[in-house]
């Protein structure tokens, strides 16, 4: 979707600017957020209240079973022994990890609570407790 970035960022201040008007929010920061998910190896984001998908990412993993996490700025998506950092805002891949020496399995993600605790994604890194990683 070569207008997926514009089609993000148009939705994501209309949705703004509705949450500020009903005081609705869905986040800590009063905005009301995507709708994530996964289907074989794609990820998508959906605009929750009208369903019309806002960008779509293809994974360089073939799997069945995509996990996701979404925090901050980021969605991450593990499958097929491979954790990817995705932009929340446009679906483009960040970084990735093979995760080396795990295995293929199906990837279990968890994260301590806060927008971006844990998680230098930047660097691709898990950083401090052991609840921010990705584990088989």
């Amino acid at each position: 979707m070569a207008h997926a970035g514009a089609a993000a960022a148009a939705h994501r201040a209309a949705m703004n600017a509705l949450a500020a008007a009903a005081s609705v929010g869905g986040d800590a920061g009063g905005t009301i957020d995507f709708l994530y998910l996964s289907i074989s190896q794609h990820v998508l984001a959906l605009d929750p209240t009208t369903g019309q998908e806002l960008w779509r990412t293809k994974l360089p993993q073939a799997s069945s079973i995509v996990t996701l996490l979404a925090r901050g700025p980021y969605v991450f998506a593990g499958l097929s022994g491979y954790v990817h950092a995705l932009d929340r805002f446009t679906g483009k891949i960040l970084w990735s990890n093979e995760l080396k020496g795990l295995g293929y399995g199906q990837v279990v993600m968890t994260m301590p609570g806060g927008t971006d605790a844990g998680t230098d994604a930047a660097a691709g890194a898990v950083q401090g407790d052991a609840d921010a990683s990705a584990a088989m």
